[in-house]
């Protein structure tokens, strides 16, 4: 069991740096755990839950508009369910979930001081000589003009990214805020440096989601910042460097725009999402029981896009996108199934409160995924698998507190009630 938690761990951490080498770490894991309990960690309602959409995905592809085209796509969702449904075996301990989440929150200090200098090397006030070094014309040549990168290949990955990041580092900021105010006398106080360290990476998030120029980014940071801070009550520290770094991004909003964009009411309201989900709504309507297949509202979407919209290849909504090319049953179906882990966790949050610091860890896991459904609400970026593993880890992470609260949870995970 331990080395399989120290791969995941190794594999976890270099998810965005070097993906592909990760994957057979986590397939190792996964089978590990598949031999060892020769059985899934979830309960059976979220693995009902899970085979059903699991099912009605494989018949949809059977019956899809382009049967290969959604046979192919069925790799989006078919492993990570399984991925899911393996990793409480692994993340079965309150500190595992608390040493990962600090893991991840350190290891992206450095995506974004490279998002920083990409975005300073993008933009247009740099004189022409500096633009001519061999360094800055590699920096400015990547796509989306003044928006930042980073290691993935779209900014609006890279913000989807970091909002769960941000989310992570927030819950263990008011872990050890919490720690703090009931330590003993004579306990151990936290490392001066390493508190220092959390909060420059934490925040660090807000330089690279203001970099990579993208609105629901900039949006859901702010919701994480100020539903954290009515939360706690507890750390003024934590709630007055928010409200600097908050302040910082929306005056540089307000001086420079925002990935190129000037702020105005018509980023939003000309916003091309709106056809496109018009689009994804009619073809929803047409075939609701099945849907098209998946992947292949790209295949039609040229031939209904008759207002001159830009090429997409998704929705840009995670639930027209269920709904269009699997069917309203397999989007209801896949909704409930999270929804019931998502409602336990919080009543188990609104139950127990603070009075068990390590709860302040799945607030964390819980605003992680909060800003990953909200930001599904206006993108896609579950296509990179890296966001895709996250997300499900981190769903993983959730189910993990709500089992570890109950006996015949922690018996279900492994462990001795």
């Amino acid at each position: 069991m331990k080395w399989s938690q120290r791969i995941f761990r190794l594999s976890l951490l270099s998810l965005p740096y070097i993906s592909y080498v990760c994957f057979p770490g986590l397939l190792f894991v996964m089978g590990a755990m598949a031999h060892h309990f020769r059985r899934l960690a979830v309960d059976r309602w979220v693995g009902y839950g899970l085979m059903g959409v699991s099912g009605l995905m494989v018949v949809s592809a059977w019956f899809a508009y382009d049967r290969g085209e959604a046979l192919l796509h069925l790799w989006n969702f078919l492993p990570f369910f399984l991925l899911f449904s393996l990793l409480p075996f692994v993340l079965n301990r309150t500190e595992q979930l608390e040493k990962l989440a600090l893991d991840i929150v350190l290891v992206t200090l450095p995506i974004n001081l490279y998002a920083l200098v990409q975005y300073i090397a993008k933009m247009r006030i740099i004189p022409r000589d500096i633009r001519r070094l061999p360094v800055v014309q590699w920096l400015r040549q990547t796509p989306h003009r003044e928006r930042a990168l980073s290691v993935f290949d779209h900014p609006n990955t890279l913000a989807s990214f970091l909002i769960l990041v941000l989310a992570l580092g927030l819950g263990l900021i008011v872990k050890r805020s919490l720690d703090a105010q009931r330590s003993l006398p004579g306990a151990r106080p936290s490392s001066w440096i390493a508190n220092r360290w959390l909060y420059a990476a934490t925040y660090a998030n807000l330089v690279g989601i203001f970099c990579s120029g993208s609105r629901n980014g900039v949006l859901i940071a702010i919701a994480q910042i100020i539903t954290a801070s009515i939360l706690i009550k507890v750390n003024y520290k934590m709630f007055w460097v928010g409200l600097v770094g908050l302040g910082a991004i929306i005056f540089s909003i307000l001086g420079m725009g925002l990935g190129g964009r000037s702020l105005s009411m018509g980023i939003f309201t000309q916003d091309p999402r709106l056809g496109v989900w018009q689009i994804g709504w009619t073809l929803m309507k047409e075939r609701p029981w099945l849907g098209w297949g998946l992947g292949n509202f790209k295949l039609i979407y040229p031939e209904r896009n008759d207002m001159g919209l830009p090429i997409v290849t998704h929705p840009h909504n995670f639930w027209l996108l269920m709904g269009s090319e699997v069917g309203l049953l397999a989007m209801v179906m896949i909704t409930l199934t999270i929804g019931y882990i998502c409602f336990q966790a919080v009543w188990l949050l609104l139950d127990q409160g603070f009075s068990q610091s390590h709860n302040a860890i799945l607030l964390g896991y819980l605003l992680a995924f909060g800003g990953c459904t909200l930001f599904s609400l206006f993108d896609l970026t579950f296509y990179d698998a890296r966001i895709n593993i996250m997300n499900w880890f981190v769903l993983a992470g959730i189910y993990t507190f709500t089992q570890l609260s109950s006996a015949p949870g922690r018996s279900r995970l492994g462990l001795e009630s």
